[in-house]
């Protein structure tokens, strides 16, 4: 009977355990969603932007560089003809391992895991179509970390790109 009962609450606590990531993984995906149209209005105000003066950054560009460098998550834009990164905020810094400087002279497939996550990326960007799911991502020293991945085709700084939102199971 007291087996019984143990088994009862150990079941109890799993079903909670289970409700609560399923709501916090709603919740992430929500905040994905919402980073993503936040990153698309911004990308596109640079796109728009006007004449400056010679060495002048935009005010939408410092936007920009503020509401990427704020956010909790990982972001790198690589480009969609050839996978360079040509930017890449803090957080996939920290996530990936590598300093600014190192992450731009990348091409985001070399951060892959395996041949199915490459294959899963490289078939994103030559069809230029969206991907949210699971990811497998691999550092410099070999380690290896799962995330929740964003893919989104965009136009930045009127070229075509792919934006890359990575986000781990906290």
């Amino acid at each position: 009977m007291e087996v019984e009962q143990e088994k009862d609450d150990l079941q109890l606590m799993l079903d909670m355990a289970l409700e609560h990531s399923d709501m916090l993984l709603d919740s992430l995906h929500q905040q994905n969603r919402d980073l993503i149209l936040q990153l698309e209005q911004t990308t596109s105000s640079i796109a728009l932007e006007g004449e400056r003066q010679p060495g002048e950054n935009p005010p939408s560009v410092e936007q920009f560089k503020l509401v990427t460098e704020a956010l909790p998550v990982g972001l790198m834009i690589a480009r969609l003809a050839d996978g360079q990164i040509v930017y890449g905020n803090p957080a996939i810094c920290q996530l990936l391992r590598v300093s600014p400087e190192q992450l731009e002279k990348q091409k985001i497939t070399d951060f892959c895991y395996d041949s199915v996550d490459c294959d899963q990326l490289v078939a994103t960007m030559l069809n230029r179509q969206t991907f949210n799911g699971p990811f497998r991502w691999s550092q410099p020293d070999g380690q290896v970390f799962d995330a929740t991945v964003s893919l989104q085709p965009m136009i930045f700084r009127a070229e075509p790109v792919l934006l890359s939102v990575v986000q781990t199971a906290q």
